[in-house]
């Protein structure tokens, strides 16, 4: 049985290492992509025109990127709130650090698939705004007013 536990628990934390080198890996990719578009976007009034669409596409990575920095410090704070359940011999203090490690894990889990939902929309918003202005520059779609 605690052959079990151990490899249980080395799976575990196998898990965790992978789900936090993920969790790095797409806020650093954000990040690229964030400024990537500051680079390389044409700045123009705010109106029906590519540039605009851009910064509002630059502000849906932005925001992912956002929430990659809040699921991060979130598991920071599980870690902290799970150092503190091991280290108590108080059930009372015991059942009050697990209901926050619930609580944050929750949280984390939002933060993770807004920031995935958030990422692919930025994608389909940025393949459209490449589409839709060419177009719109070939004259193939109508002339938007203003």
């Amino acid at each position: 049985m605690t052959a079990e536990l151990h490899i249980s628990d080395q799976i575990s934390l196998k898990a965790t290492e992978e789900s936090a080198k993920l969790d790095q890996f797409l806020l650093g990719a954000t990040m690229a992509i964030c400024a990537y578009l500051a680079q390389n976007n044409v700045y123009m009034p705010i109106g029906m025109n590519r540039g605009t669409v851009m910064i509002g596409c630059m502000l849906i990575f932005a925001t992912s990127a956002a929430l990659g920095f809040m699921r991060l410090n979130t598991v920071v704070k599980v870690y902290q709130k799970n150092a503190l359940l091991v280290g108590t011999t108080d059930k009372t203090k015991a059942l009050k650090y697990d209901a926050a490690c619930q609580r944050l894990l929750r949280r984390c889990r939002r933060y993770g698939h807004i920031r995935n939902v958030l990422l692919f929309i930025g994608l389909a918003y940025y393949i459209a705004a490449k589409v839709g202005a060419s177009y719109y520059c070939q004259g193939c779609m109508p002339n938007l007013p203003g």
